[in-house]
């Protein structure tokens, strides 16, 4: 998380600026990051929590709209936790009126 922070804040000119050495390194970690699927998996546990507290279902209708779509987006992916997202996907999508 502290790599993606920092990652945010350098602005692109302050980018091409570092060394080569220090590209790849970013570009190496980077990847790690997306290929582990880090963040995806996070989003759906706090989806997950909300949903079993009740808290996304007080949410406005549109953040609702917004973690629906990111689940869409999820289950077009051939990612590894595109199966969660189709539960949690199919559990919203049960539950509510659109």
């Amino acid at each position: 998380m502290y790599l993606l922070r920092l990652l945010f804040q350098l602005n692109i000119k302050e980018f091409e600026r570092t060394d080569i050495g220090t590209t790849e390194e970013l570009l190496k970690r980077l990847n790690g990051i997306v290929r582990e699927e880090v963040i995806q998996a996070e989003h759906l546990k706090w989806i997950e929590d909300s949903l079993h507290t009740g808290k996304f279902y007080q949410a406005s209708k549109a953040t609702q709209n917004e973690v629906i779509d990111s689940l869409k987006l999820l289950l077009t992916t051939e990612s590894n936790l595109k199966y969660k997202a189709q539960i949690l996907y199919t559990k919203i999508m049960s539950s509510i009126n659109f």
